[in-house]
């Protein structure tokens, strides 16, 4: 790759003549005809199309692969919803309060984009021909031969107008706000599998639980000096309150019972929210008007005031809370501007930073409807605004792109929306399929998700007159036998219909997103009977979020994961050979360093390659400035992963995901540090494959250390014998013995060290049932599975003292963060193993002696004492392994 990259090199820096005469040579060569009507950008995406890799992973950040601009989201009853996807007849917010219907949609193609920044702080892209309702700040115009001036004065505008209108040096212009409240319909959300979280909770009590609630000790509690307060969320709960007054002059707390609060808040994921991470949960954000105005009054009863001049304000210290805040009063009507301070405190005379503290201004028609208690509602009452628009600030151009126009049905013709994000790298794979290749699959996770893909083509094909894709399923036949086709892997065994259907190119859009299994079973027919035809796979994927795509890191480890002994050896770009090795329900990568033969069913057979070559924001030249701004916006890991392509910064923790990924990554340091290293071995959990493809595990546990385990292939370990000798050689210290007995198959090791060695054996059985709850929540537990992650998780709580140290492994990791969970009926469910190995490709072998290991740790310990006690007694049994 480094002659292509001189190549590009000096074309780059080639005079304009010089190169459009290397251009005219080329083309009259017929080098160029592919690139009539596309070509790749320079940089990445140029080094993928000629990279000679039979396994490409391409992508990483948003806008890598594309010069598409992102697509804008329009406000309907039901939430935000992307423009490109409504249709007509969908049903979207008027700006007077009312839904009304689409009634037009029209793609208008390339058009000249423009950015617009508005006074409180929003932006927006439109094209030059939007329309938008606008007035002069501090200007008039004649109506019906009457002055009129400020909102009532106001017209159309076209957005190139108002380009020049500003251009010119002109007064400001103002656009309205939605003049009633927003109507939302959306009865709740669901969060977990077939689990509906409605809004149980009366409003105002939730406002008054996340303004001056204490939630994060798994009690509902609120603390308040207005006695009103208490007496709307008691009268509201129909409960009685415990009040807890404290010394004297101490400001009084009020408790809820649990059985009126806990559960729901607990669903709402609220409960054990501290003050820097509260929020408003999604059924009570886009609730009805009438439950939003009482969710407002409880927020400004707690943490918001009105001054002497009727102004209302907001504070908040949590980043989340400040734009939930912003959302809802603005669905209500309101201008809100956002304020940022940063507090200092001293503390034994040393001058300390404070949380950041976000104060919100709210300007909005007859403001006393926000507050129940009467002493704020006083001051606000009568409070009146010369004009509630919004300044438009600056105007700028940036590029062009694609875009779309909706018409409605409604009297002003108005809609309201914000902005959306778009994270595809399609461009490649539309590149290479056209022009690189002769019969191509390219496949996504679900069939709706392909319609990006074709349209993009179907432009490329549009400009080189050669048809378009069409059909059901959607298909391109082109000249010379060309057939690109597209499928969905997303049901199950849908990867089957694709038997034995031959394609050169395999392509797999956003690969993070499909299972593992299922691309390898397609790629078994990568394959082509056309002379000098190569064949590849391109896995085009943004980095991987809430666990899934994880197998990405194992596939291109070398570049992608830093624990991989492999990693820093190859260049992104730089070739390196692997082969897929079946281990039971487990595929792992086996590494090559150059071109290697292996054999393969008495035949000689060449390792393929592979690659990986990150897409960068900044490697796109067309892409909208502005979408970069939003990237920037956005939380981390999730603007690092998306400005950089870094696959590790990306992984996220899944929201119903057993044990968080940083706990984990403490355990790894605490191991590095040497903790508990002269710990003798406590417990050695057994996970056991007596024959066939899976593997036996071992993993010991000193105290509460987790050293390296051990590992044997299932052929290696046949039957009892050979399991319970591996066990007897590994074993320290008279350590417990602990093996997972669910479905039988651990009968012959069992056997084999208590009838012939007379070493007891604890057995495990994961589907057994619990009789132990949750720490916190009381939730029981709905089997032993369950019960052993969740008290392992429990463990691994930095707060909990316990001090877990793990050996450092990518492999445990990536098992250990791989289990989810869900409340089934009021009990904890773990994730089941089999789903597990579908969803990650390969099975929690490893975790699974992790747990088993501790969850016997309690019983090991109670074991030692006793023996302990008993050597006072009698001479101690010696251990024949002590120092062997």
């Amino acid at each position: 790759m480094k002659a292509l990259e001189d190549l590009i090199a000096q074309i780059g820096n080639m005079r304009p003549d010089a190169r459009q005469e290397l251009e005219d040579t080329l083309r009259q060569a017929g080098a160029l005809d592919a690139f009539d009507h596309w070509q790749p950008q320079l940089g990445p995406q140029t080094e993928a199309y000629f990279s000679e890799a039979d396994m490409l992973l391409y992508g990483g950040a948003a806008g890598g692969g594309k010069g598409l601009p992102p697509e804008t989201p329009v406000l309907t009853p039901y939430g935000w919803k992307a423009i490109g996807k409504l249709k007509v007849g969908s049903a979207v917010c008027a700006t007077d309060g009312t839904v009304t219907r689409v009634i037009g949609k029209f793609d208008r193609g390339q058009q000249p984009l423009y950015r617009l920044r508005f006074s409180d702080g929003s932006t927006i892209v439109c094209d030059g021909d939007h329309i938008w309702q606008a007035w002069v700040c501090r200007g008039s115009r004649k109506i019906g031969n009457a002055r009129s001036a400020g909102q009532s004065g106001g017209r159309k505008w076209v957005t190139s107008e108002i380009c020049k209108h500003y251009e010119a040096g002109k007064p400001r212009l103002k656009i309205p706000i939605v003049s009633e409240p927003v109507r939302f319909n959306v009865a709740g959300q669901l969060r977990g599998a077939g689990n509906f979280v409605g809004r149980d909770l009366p409003a105002y009590v939730i406002g008054v639980l996340i303004g001056d609630g204490s939630l994060s000790n798994g009690c509902a509690r609120f603390t308040t000096e207005d006695p009103e307060i208490a007496a709307r969320v008691s009268s509201e709960l129909d409960c009685e309150l415990g009040v807890y007054r404290g010394a004297e002059g101490k400001t009084p707390s009020y408790r809820i019972p649990n059985a009126y609060a806990c559960r729901s808040l607990e669903e709402l994921g609220l409960l054990g929210c501290r003050s820097e991470n509260k929020f408003i949960p999604r059924p009570y954000l886009f609730a009805p008007v009438e439950d939003r105005f009482a969710l407002a009054q409880g927020l400004m009863d707690a943490d918001g005031w009105a001054d002497l001049d009727g102004d209302i304000h907001y504070c908040t210290v949590s980043e989340r809370l400040r734009d939930d805040v912003l959302h809802l009063f603005r669905s209500l009507g309101a201008v809100v501007t956002i304020r940022q301070k940063q507090p200092f405190y001293h503390h034994n005379g040393e001058r300390r930073s404070g949380q950041p503290a976000y104060t919100l201004r709210i300007k909005m028609p007859a403001p006393e409807r926000v507050f129940h208690l009467e002493r704020k509602r006083r001051r606000a009452v009568g409070k009146t605004y010369q004009s509630m628009g919004l300044t438009l600030e600056a105007i700028e151009p940036c590029g062009s792109g694609n875009t779309v126009c909706i018409a409605v049905d409604h009297p002003n013709s108005l809609f309201v929306t914000e902005h959306f994000l778009v994270t595809h790298n399609t461009d490649i794979i539309c590149g290479l399929s056209l022009f690189a290749h002769h019969r191509v699959g390219i496949f996504r996770q679900q069939s709706g998700e392909m319609q990006g893909i074709v349209d993009r083509m179907n432009a490329i094909l549009r400009l080189s007159g050669k048809g378009k894709v069409s059909g059901n399923p959607k298909k391109w036949d082109g000249p010379d036998g060309k057939k690109i086709e597209f499928g969905h892997l997303g049901l199950p065994d849908a990867q089957k219909s694709w038997q034995g259907r031959d394609h050169d190119l395999k392509c797999f859009d956003e690969a993070a997103q499909i299972a593992p299994d299922k691309i390898l079973f397609v790629c078994g027919w990568n394959r082509t009977t056309r002379p000098g035809q190569r064949c590849r796979i391109v896995l085009a994927s943004n980095p991987p979020m809430g666990g899934e795509g994880d197998y990405l890191l194992e596939w291109f480890g070398p570049w992608l994961d830093p624990m991989h002994p492999l990693f820093g050896v190859a260049a992104p770009g730089e070739l390196l050979w692997a082969n897929f090795i079946s281990e039971g329900s487990d595929i792992r990568s086996e590494w090559f360093t150059e071109p290697t033969q292996v054999e393969i069913d008495g035949e000689m057979h060449w390792v393929p390659s592979r690659t990986f070559i990150p897409a960068r924001m900044s490697d796109n030249k067309y892409l909208d400035p502005a979408y970069k701004a939003k990237i920037n916006a956005q939380p981390e890991p999730r603007r690092t992963a998306l400005l950089t392509g870094d696959f590790m910064a990306a992984r996220q923790d899944h929201e119903w995901q057993v044990i968080p990924s940083d706990w984990i990554e403490a355990a790894f340091d605490r191991y590095d540090a040497g903790v508990g290293a002269d710990e003798p071995m406590t417990v050695i959990g057994v996970d056991i494959a007596q024959g066939g493809k899976d593997k036996t595990v071992l993993q010991p546990l000193h105290g509460t250390r987790f050293p390296a385990n051990v590992i044997r292939k299932g052929v290696d370990t046949k039957d009892g014998a050979d399991v319970g000798g591996l066990i007897i050689k590994e074993r320290r210290n008279n350590a417990l013995i602990a093996v997972d007995a669910t479905g039988g198959w651990a009968g012959d090791t069992i056997g084999f060290l208590t009838r012939e060695h007379s070493i007891p054996v604890e057995k495990c059985i994961f589907s057994a049932g619990s009789n132990r709850c949750a720490k916190g929540s009381g939730l029981k537990f709905f089997n032993k599975r369950a019960e052993l992650y969740w008290t392992f998780m429990e463990a691994l709580n930095p707060k909990s003292g316990d001090n877990v140290a793990i050996k450092r492994s990518s492999r445990v990791k990536a098992q250990l963060t791989a289990h989810r969970w869900k409340d089934r009926s009021g009990q904890i469910l773990i994730e089941a193993k089999e789903d597990i190995k579908k969803r990650v490709g390969s099975s929690p072998d490893e975790a699974d002696g992790i747990v088993i290991a501790w969850g016997f740790r309690e019983l090991a310990t109670f074991q030692r004492v006793t023996r302990a006690h008993s050597s006072l007694f009698s001479a101690p049994i010696a251990d024949p392994l002590e120092d062997w």
